[in-house]
């Protein structure tokens, strides 16, 4: 079993691109599932309840969305779930914190980067804005409640805002970058796919068209054959060389339809048929097609059925 069938839905297993996506989402959710409970106890010894009834929450909710993502298939509202979570998270650390001086205030800048992985350019495009909106919260905080004293020296409040939204710009030009890379793959891979079918497509119109022109003249040989051989004066051998050429054509119709049959086993609606036939006849059928040539070559050719041979 491989981690994927334990992590992602049918849905996201097969298709790269979710799989990716969907790789990184459940990966998220059970880093932040697994590592929780280990600050939970933490704040459990320190009484820090009110810390420890908002682990609670986020723990839960985590939970919740990672069931709601392996078990039911959804995606897109649990990606932007965990989004906010991110946000709201990192906006509420720096509030009781050094507010725009915390490093949590950093975090902000890889939350449109992770909204392109895990969504697309209009998303991380949105991310860009939010971000932006929670790092000048933060600067407006800063310049009503003033500056906690927890820092001895800190930078301005306006530098340390610039140098965060050049960072966010910068992540988010990479990740643009990188994706307008994937989708010049993707469109590659798509421009071949269409180029692939088109070909088949031609393909299996060209067979289509070539059965039906063949077929047409030699069902006019089949016929002309089927009234020469209704003629009673007509000598044994000549009967012989008929029938030869009676099976030949026949085997080559059958030829023709095999080919037709070929469009349909790319369509997947090849439809399989059980019939009757006789291993007697087939072997008669392959004895006057080659005794033609065996007598033209001055060979002997013979064929001898065993009793146990099927009628």
């Amino acid at each position: 079993m491989h981690l994927s069938d334990l992590l992602l839905p049918p849905g996201h297993r097969h298709d790269p691109i979710a799989r990716r996506q969907g790789l990184l989402l459940a990966g998220i959710l059970w880093l932040g599932i697994f590592t929780m409970p280990i600050g939970m106890i933490r704040q459990i010894q320190e009484s820090a309840w009110p810390q420890f009834a908002v682990s609670v929450i986020t723990w839960s909710t985590f939970s919740f969305m990672f069931a709601l993502f392996r078990w039911r298939g959804v995606y897109r509202p649990v990606a932007t779930g965990l989004l906010l979570v991110c946000c709201v998270a990192i906006e509420l650390t720096c509030l009781s914190g050094l507010l725009i001086h915390d490093d949590a205030a950093r975090l902000f800048a890889t939350l449109p980067l992770l909204a392109l992985c895990l969504g697309d350019r209009k998303r991380s495009v949105l991310w860009t804005l939010l971000a932006l909106l929670g790092l000048s919260s933060l600067l407006f905080a800063e310049q009503w409640w003033g500056f906690s004293p927890h820092r001895a020296t800190p930078a301005p409040p306006v530098t340390e805002w610039i140098n965060l939204l050049i960072l966010t710009i910068y992540v988010s030009g990479i990740g643009l970058f990188l994706e307008s890379v994937n989708q010049h793959h993707r469109n590659e891979l798509e421009a071949a796919k269409l180029a692939a079918e088109a070909a088949n497509r031609s393909k299996s119109t060209f067979l289509a068209n070539m059965s039906h022109e063949l077929r047409t003249p030699m069902n006019a040989v089949l016929g002309l054959t089927e009234v020469l051989l209704r003629d009673p004066e007509i000598r044994p051998y000549q009967r012989q060389y008929l029938l030869s050429v009676q099976s030949s054509g026949r085997g080559l119709v059958d030829l023709l339809n095999d080919l037709l049959d070929l469009s349909k086993v790319e369509a997947g609606q090849l439809e399989f048929q059980s019939a009757a036939w006789s291993p007697s006849a087939v072997v008669q059928e392959i004895q006057r097609t080659f005794q033609g040539p065996a007598n033209l070559k001055g060979l002997r050719w013979q064929v001898e059925l065993s009793p146990d041979v099927p009628p």
